[in-house]
């Protein structure tokens, strides 16, 4: 048998291996990612104030309708701010009691980018995969 043969098995076995591992991790990774990009879009920027509470630092802020709501200050970002300082938050259009400091900006985006990756590399795996399987055909001609 000769050398290039066992050469080109070994490349249809990895493609193979790539092939699945990326069309797989793609399709599952992208719906992820795309809803955790549609669930971001419900968190509501507004300006919040560190406030003194009876157990500590709170942030209040107002919601769209105008009610004031109040969450311990323990995020990363309100650490070090002084009673009386203002700071950017979201909060969650369907509770607005629920707040956060962070961006909902980014979430998802890593799941889009890692699915989007492995979705490439399974199609490029199958085309590679398909090349060498005309490679083989040519050389066993």
């Amino acid at each position: 048998m000769p050398p290039h043969v066992n050469t080109l098995d070994a490349l249809a076995v990895l493609c193979e291996l790539f092939t699945w591992i990326g069309l797989i991790g793609g399709v599952l990774l992208l719906p992820l990612g795309v809803a955790a990009r549609f669930a971001s879009r419900r968190w509501v920027g507004t300006t919040g104030v560190i406030a003194r509470g009876p157990m500590g630092p709170l942030v209040r802020w107002f919601d769209t309708a105008g009610e004031v709501h109040q969450v311990d200050a323990d995020t990363p970002e309100c650490a070090g701010l002084e009673v009386g300082s203002d700071i950017h938050v979201y909060f969650s259009s369907r509770r607005p009691d629920r707040m956060r400091t962070d961006s909902p900006a980014h979430d998802g985006r890593a799941l889009l980018l890692l699915g989007g990756i492995l979705l490439a590399i399974g199609i490029l795996a199958w085309i590679a995969g398909l090349l060498l399987l005309f490679a083989e055909g040519g050389a066993a001609g």
